[in-house]
């Protein structure tokens, strides 16, 4: 599900995709961005940056945990430091119900997905047509499909399902 709060952190970060989906030298601009952010959405009191994922306090050893982020919080950090150590974003992930869901002209092509036995990487393209207008003709049935398939095959990216990314925050709070 899309999720509010990871677009405002892509909008501010943009994505590495070169670096594992995670978000390394951003600017100190960008980290006041991050910073504000997070304190009005999780409530932290403020945040410390870590440069490791593991900090040695005068108790403990404390290593971080990750946390999906989504727009409903479940848990407040209210009063609370973050030492926040990466904010990360998922692959681009799809809704597995969309996928027969037509998108344009009632048609619609999947993403590639994997074959979970074989690892065969499989698209799909899904048509639909009203059998109603095609009762008695055939040959215009045929060209109804064709001429769908052949618009799909020159333009996939309008008829692809729309995808999502989502943010993770590895951190920890005292």
């Amino acid at each position: 599900m899309k999720s509010i709060i990871a677009e405002k952190l892509i909008n501010i970060c943009g994505t590495d995709d070169d670096q594992g989906y995670g978000i390394d030298n951003l600017t100190a601009r960008q980290l006041k961005s991050v910073e504000s952010v997070l304190i009005k959405h999780l409530e932290f009191d403020r945040i410390e940056w870590l440069d490791l994922p593991r900090v040695i306090l005068p108790n403990e050893p404390k290593a971080c945990q990750t946390m999906k982020l989504s727009d409903i919080q479940e848990k407040s950090y209210k009063n609370k430091v973050g030492y926040v150590y990466k904010v990360q974003f998922t692959p681009v992930m799809y809704d597995p119900t969309a996928y027969v869901k037509p998108v344009k002209d009632g048609c619609s092509m999947t993403p590639v997905v994997y074959d979970t036995t074989t690892f065969e990487p499989i698209k799909h393209i899904m048509l639909s047509w009203s059998p109603e207008g095609c009762d008695n003709n055939d040959k215009l049935m045929k060209f109804e499909l064709m001429y769908k398939l052949f618009n799909i095959l020159e333009n996939p990216e309008d008829y692809m399902q729309k995808g999502y990314r989502g943010a993770m925050l590895r951190f920890f709070v005292e």
